[in-house]
């Protein structure tokens, strides 16, 4: 059996939580309710509304209610800001590096992968505010 551990661990679930907050990393102008994010992220709406009760309950993600147990979400807390961008930096290193996909923020970058840190945090910034990288069209 899995502990939670193993499953907080996983390639799997950091993908899950980096899908949902990479949405957040520009405020949006309106909220978002479990289906839109489901939509946007293609995920099922049920996996979406148990990873967003979980980011909620880490205080990544601001949530309102709005009646009949049903909530919108807004913005990333600074926690999830935080995160946000660490998930958005491993992921942006497996692509230019070609490392197999590894988004565990725990485990530190080694000395190649510390020279690509300044231009990723570079194309952050950008998605941060304009919602492109530099190998969007």
């Amino acid at each position: 059996m899995r502990s939670m551990e193993d499953v907080k661990r996983s390639n799997r679930h950091n993908q899950t939580k980096f899908l949902i907050l990479k949405i957040f990393i520009r405020p949006p102008s309106t909220y978002f309710t479990s289906e839109d994010i489901a939509f946007y992220t293609g995920l099922t709406q049920n996996n979406v509304s148990r990873a967003l009760k979980r980011l909620v309950g880490q205080k990544y993600i601001w949530r309102k209610n709005i009646g009949k147990k049903s909530y919108r979400y807004r913005y990333l807390k600074p926690m999830g800001e935080r995160v946000t961008k660490q998930l958005f930096i491993r992921n942006r290193l497996s692509e230019l590096t070609g490392e197999p996909r590894d988004l565990h923020i725990k485990i530190p970058l080694t000395q190649e992968q510390l020279k690509f840190l300044p231009q990723i945090e570079e194309e952050y910034n950008l998605f941060k505010s304009t919602g492109l990288t530099t190998n969007s069209t």
